[in-house]
């Protein structure tokens, strides 16, 4: 009997299945086939029909490896490790898958069984040397379908280290493989994040905008009407959506930070502020971190509408492994969005983003730092059931300047029947303020 399965050998040394080595195997045949008493043939073990007749045989560990192998479909025996980790969405689970790999692995190279190995082990621990990381290297190259160092097992020790690692690595080399690194649009045209809908050349000051998930800029678009010439509208659109419609979505948010941060020098000519509506408060807040880290000239002010404040952000909350009903019931506006109400394939190209969104707020982790030197207004829905206003109240905690909360009739996107309060109340807290310049 022949298993192609490693993890098989140590059922059929534990239950008297020992296996011979071809060169033995083809002496047995030989002696057998010399003494003229028998005709030889080779035959395919059928594992589901042995078992039918012969149940003790069945029952043991070896056998069941085998008949479960046996019934393994073709696609599910063809399909790569790459293939099935693209289509995980959280990063803890790309990097536990990413563990099992490696353990297996480890566990194939040292002859230990993959249950003794925890993933907090080093590979010097477990007994890997140079020879053996090779080894190591060279199998984990074949189902990764990448290029890898040697050398970063001793920089990366451990198991789950080495994991998070590969889970970063894959990361940036999936987002080139669309041919877009993240940002790009097709024919590897960078696209432009920011967009001024009405210019004010004579504007004194910029208030930038940062749209949520599954949403658009057209968040903003009767903005105009209420903003005088003194200040002039600079709105955000993320891939996949209006201008910006064939561009690939962003999976890495600390990439889309970036990016962000690289656009935004445009438009330091004049002083300007940061609005962000849900997930667009935590971009511009955390745009607003790294131009501090930066050293580069930061807002004078920050909004936050509708977001929590981002220690109590719960992830968990809304999956983008959620039911296509589910997500439209806690995000009402798909069905209307872009006018394009009772269209099938409108709803699900909204469904789409709004999922490419989910997946990069999944990947979001929170990191505690000094308050930042801005005043944050925060306003929020009365009726918003994702978000308490306890939470819009714990923003204080990010400020050492002022901090004040409004709270507004409506839900979630209350914002969409606000656009006169909160226009008035941006050009009131704009009001006299100068620009802040590092």
């Amino acid at each position: 009997m022949v298993a192609d399965n490693d993890h098989l050998e140590k059922y059929a040394d534990a239950e008297g299945f020992e296996s011979v080595v071809s060169k033995d195997a083809m002496e047995v045949l030989d002696s057998v086939y010399n003494s003229g008493k028998a005709q030889l043939g080779v035959l395919k073990l059928n594992a589901g029909k042995m078992a039918i007749y012969y149940s003790a045989l069945a029952s043991t560990n070896y056998f069941k490896g085998l008949l479960e192998s046996d019934q393994m479909s073709d696609s599910e025996k063809k399909e790569s490790f790459l293939n099935a980790y693209t289509k995980l969405v959280t990063t803890d689970e790309k990097e536990e898958a990413l563990i099992t790999l490696v353990t297996q692995i480890v566990a194939k190279i040292v002859k230990s069984p993959a249950s003794k190995i925890k993933s907090s082990m080093t590979f010097k621990g477990l007994g890997i040397d140079s020879l053996m990381a090779i080894q190591v290297r060279n199998l984990l190259e074949k189902n990764l379908e990448t290029k890898l160092s040697v050398a970063l097992f001793w920089s990366h020790p451990s198991i789950k280290e080495y994991s998070s690692f590969l889970v970063n690595k894959l990361e940036e080399e999936l987002e080139q493989s669309n041919s877009a690194e993240g940002v790009e649009s097709e024919g590897d045209v960078m696209i432009d994040l920011f967009h001024i809908p009405y210019p004010k050349p004579d504007a004194s000051q910029r208030i930038i905008c940062f749209h949520d998930a599954g949403g658009s800029a057209a968040l903003y678009d009767k903005w105009a009407d209420y903003l005088d010439d003194s200040l002039e509208l600079v709105v955000v659109e993320l891939p996949g959506r209006e201008k910006n419609f064939e561009a690939s979505a962003y999976k890495n948010i600390n990439r889309l930070i970036e990016d962000l941060q690289d656009q935004v020098q445009l438009y330091f000519d004049k002083p300007f502020a940061f609005f962000g509506h849900s997930m667009g408060g935590l971009l511009a807040f955390e745009l607003t971190k790294k131009l501090l880290i930066e050293n580069q000239p930061i807002p004078s002010n920050l909004f936050v509408s509708s977001t929590p404040q981002l220690s109590s952000y719960d992830k968990e909350q809304i999956s983008p492994k959620s039911s296509d009903e589910r997500l439209m019931d806690l995000f009402p506006y798909l069905k209307t969005n872009n006018g394009e109400a009772g269209s099938m394939e409108g709803a699900k190209i909204m469904m789409g983003i709004l999922k490419a969104d989910l997946e990069l707020l999944s990947n979001y982790q929170y990191q505690k730092a000094a308050p930042i030197p801005i005043s944050i207004t925060a306003i929020h829905g009365i009726d918003d059931p994702r978000v308490k206003h306890e939470q819009m109240e714990m923003w204080k905690e990010e400020t050492v300047n002022s901090f004040d909360l409004y709270t507004r009739p409506g839900g979630h996107r209350y914002i969409e029947n606000e656009n006169l309060f909160v226009t008035s109340l941006i050009k009131n807290k704009l009001c006299n303020l100068v620009y802040i310049e590092k």
